[in-house]
């Protein structure tokens, strides 16, 4: 997961992107009936073949909604910015250190 792809996707959710961009991205909640806690900040995941799944698109979608509820709902793009690099670091010091164990 990027910091440039996340940057990219939020830009996409608040309208801040080329049109054409956010032809594909679809809010889950406008697509199922039943909505669930996270619902409302996850984007729709495609059904996709094999080749497809290597595209900013789909590796968009993944890693927007595997965020955490509090970050997906952050409207300031710096804030954004801001927490997204956090969590990566996050993420990746504790990969790091789970190398050692």
């Amino acid at each position: 997961m990027s910091q440039l792809m996340l940057n990219n996707v939020f830009k996409i959710n608040t309208g801040n992107s080329l049109g054409y961009l956010r032809e594909n991205f679809e809010l889950a909640a406008n697509v199922h009936c039943s909505n669930t806690r996270s619902s409302c900040f996850n984007l729709q995941v495609p059904a996709i073949r094999n080749i497809a799944i290597d595209t900013f698109y789909y590796q968009g979608i993944n890693a927007w909604n595997s965020l955490l509820n509090d970050v997906n709902r952050i409207e300031s793009y710096n804030m954004f910015k801001l927490k997204v690099n956090s969590v990566l670091a996050c993420n990746s010091l504790s990969r790091e250190n789970s190398d050692f164990i």
